[in-house]
């Protein structure tokens, strides 16, 4: 399976998954994280008001409207299984839950020591 977190430059969860500029993708197997790949991802700059297609016909904005579309959209794309993060908002959850994807919180300290006590903990296969 494969598990999403946000990482710092330093190697901690970036408690911000929305606004991170880079995502570790966790392999996982048979209990082992079999290949950490770390890859800069899009969303940070979706975050806020410099959307540059912007259609006034229709406002509806509570956040940036597409900003969690876009996060859910890039993890589907990379086959992400579960998303590990430091918590998740309202607007989060509701796009997650129209995938597959499961949402853990409470991720914090180190990244890869975090994904491999979800292994630990039997949540992640």
């Amino acid at each position: 399976m494969k598990v999403a977190v946000a990482v710092l430059p330093n190697g901690k969860v970036n408690t911000h998954f929305g606004r991170a500029n880079k995502l570790a993708l966790a392999t996982i197997e048979n209990g082992q994280i079999t290949k950490w790949e770390e890859v800069a991802v899009p969303f940070a700059e979706t975050h806020g008001n410099h959307d540059h297609h912007h259609d006034h016909d229709h406002e509806h904005h509570h956040h940036a409207p597409g900003h969690h579309e876009g996060i859910k959209n890039w993890l589907v794309d990379h086959e992400v299984d579960m998303v590990l993060l430091d918590h998740a908002g309202p607007g989060m959850q509701k796009v997650m839950s129209e995938t597959d994807i499961k949402i853990v919180v409470g991720a914090k300290g180190n990244a890869k020591e975090a994904v491999q006590a979800l292994i630990d903990q039997g949540f992640a296969k």
